[in-house]
Formats: C-alpha cells, structure tokens, sequence
C-alpha cells in the first residue's frame, strides 16, 4: 500500500514539472467558453411622472388652524413703557396696550363676559399681524395687517367650524382666489378670481377653479 502512494505522489509530481494541471491541456489554463451568450439587459424602473396638481380646491391655501382657542385672561401682556387700558364699549371691554402719550402699541383685546372675542396688535398705532375673532369660543375669522391695511390670509368660519370664506387680501382689496359660501347653502360651491378688488372670473367648477390661472 506505501508503494502505491508513494507512485501515485511521483506521477503528480511529474505532471507539475512539465507545466500541467489537472484539467488544462498541455499546461494551459482552462478557458472559458466566448460563444456563451451574454446575459439580458437589466431593466430599470420607469420613471415616476410629475407630480400633479392638487385637485381640492382649499388645498390650494395656506392651512389655517380652525381650532385655535381664545386666550386665557383677559390682560394682555404689554410691552415696556406702555400701560394697559381698559376702555368699555357698549356690552363688551376693550383692554389694550398704550404708550404715555395714548398711542396703542403691542396687543389689543376684546372681552366680553370675561371672555376674549377678538385678539389684535398694534405698532404705533397702526394695526399689523394677526387678527382673530371667536363667537361662543369658536373661532370665526382670521385676517392678517400690515401697517394698518389687510395684507395676506383671510378666512372665515361658521359658529360650527364650517369655513365660509377663504382668500387673500394685498393693499387691503381681495387679490387671487376666493372660496366662498353661502350661509344658507354651504354646501355650494362658488370660487371667484380677484385683481386688486376687481372680479375677474367667477366658477361652480371645483375643477376649473383648481386648473384656472389667475392674478
């Protein structure tokens, strides 16, 4: 039995030295077969297309939070060197911010069974920023001012959180797209197309309202 192995070990050693292996042919690498043929082109994914344009209509506003809750208090809290003053008027009180002089500067609210219906802010005596409205702690309405004209949002809503008005406002006149409703038939749709306070185009359309181009 050694002897065997010891030939076997002989006649692969022999085969080494003259430049085979085993499975070449005459010593040279075994090749690989260049008629194979080549494998299918990868598919890659479609693309996606573009983005399409929203179609609700109320998407094409900035969202508002029509839940917002009046403040807390009926005080403001007023900025250095102003005073809060306290002015009634009619059933409900006026309680703002005033510098010595009179002039209103910082927020201004509206208190009515020591509730706040309306909140405001004053910049040396000219309306700017928010102005919000509640009925039975609803809210109402919001506007935003700009040195004392209405410049941006404006939305209004019934005392059941329906909203019945939504659009923009520049220089203080409607400016772009308006959504409005009706109190006696909200569920009417009626979209409308301002330029500087000017109708410009009325819709029934929720879809031509959304595909619509306006100033």
């Amino acid at each position: 039995m050694t002897s065997l192995r010891f030939v076997a070990v002989l006649s692969f050693a022999a085969g080494l030295a003259c430049g085979g292996l085993p499975g070449s042919v005459d010593g040279a690498p075994p090749t690989t077969n260049v008629d194979a043929p080549e494998p299918p082109p990868v598919e890659l994914p479609t693309p996606l297309p573009d983005a399409q344009p929203a179609s609700d209509p109320y998407a094409q506003f900035a969202p508002l939070d029509a839940g917002e809750p009046p403040p807390k208090g009926s005080d403001p809290t007023c900025p250095p060197e102003t005073s809060v003053i306290r002015y009634p008027r009619g059933p409900a009180l006026e309680v703002y911010c005033a510098t010595t002089q009179g002039m209103k500067q910082g927020p201004w609210h509206r208190v009515q069974g020591g509730v706040v219906t309306e909140v405001r802010d004053y910049d040396q005596g000219q309306q700017v920023g928010r102005t919000v409205r509640w009925e039975k702690n609803s809210k109402v309405a919001e506007q935003n001012w700009v040195a004392g004209q209405q410049e941006g949002d404006l939305a209004e809503w019934n005392d059941v959180g329906i909203l019945m008005l939504r659009g923009t406002m520049q220089a203080g006149k409607r400016h772009g797209k308006f959504l409005l409703r009706a109190p006696a038939h909200p569920e009417a749709f009626d979209g409308r197309c301002y330029q500087t306070g000017e109708e410009a185009w009325a819709t029934t359309d929720p879809a031509e309202f959304v595909a619509k181009t306006c100033p």
